[in-house]
């Protein structure tokens, strides 16, 4: 384990420790150490990040899909059966 800065240490070339507060956590860089960018965390990050974005992906993706299927309803609705005046 390596010093980088001070509450910061390298674990390994994709893995850094770093202390904040009283807990510490295992963070994922998006850049290396020499500057090149690592595309696997860049996408994914780690295992809980990548379930957790793909969770909140998908229910964005179900709530966009039930309005435009909600609304085509109701402009289906609105066409089928036209305005009748009351009494």
């Amino acid at each position: 384990m390596e010093k980088i800065k001070e509450n910061l240490y390298q674990l390994s070339q994709n893995q850094q420790l770093v202390k904040k507060g009283k807990n510490w956590r295992i963070i994922y860089p998006i850049k290396n150490r020499d500057g090149s960018i690592n595309k696997k965390n860049l996408l994914i990050g780690n295992t809980t990040e990548f379930i957790f974005t793909m969770f909140m992906i998908g229910i964005i993706i179900f709530l966009v899909f039930s309005y435009y299927n909600d609304t085509a309803a109701c402009r289906e609705n609105r066409i089928n059966q036209p305005m009748t005046e009351h009494p």
